[in-house]
């Protein structure tokens, strides 16, 4: 069941506001490859692959990325892509 972001007074404009440049990035890197790996992220943003790690666990915790299935074969999932 997902979380209803609207239940949550959770405003989409005022949350991209508040993205970091690398958060944005790492979003439309997910949204171009559900299968993206973290190394191929860290590769692409130019960052860690913990700080890639911190920045996910970040957008998770604001209902914006989730992960559906396991760690080695699921895919990401965008939260309100639009």
């Amino acid at each position: 069941m997902g979380v209803n972001q609207e239940n949550l007074g959770v405003n989409q404009e005022n949350i991209n506001k508040k993205l970091s440049k690398n958060k944005k990035l790492i979003l439309n890197l997910i949204i171009e490859d559900k299968n993206i790996t973290i190394s191929t992220l860290s590769d692409r943003v130019g960052i860690s692959t913990t700080a890639i790690e911190n920045n996910i666990k970040s957008l998770k915790d604001n209902y914006l990325l989730r992960r559906i299935g396991s760690d080695k074969t699921g895919t990401w999932e965008t939260i309100n892509e639009g």
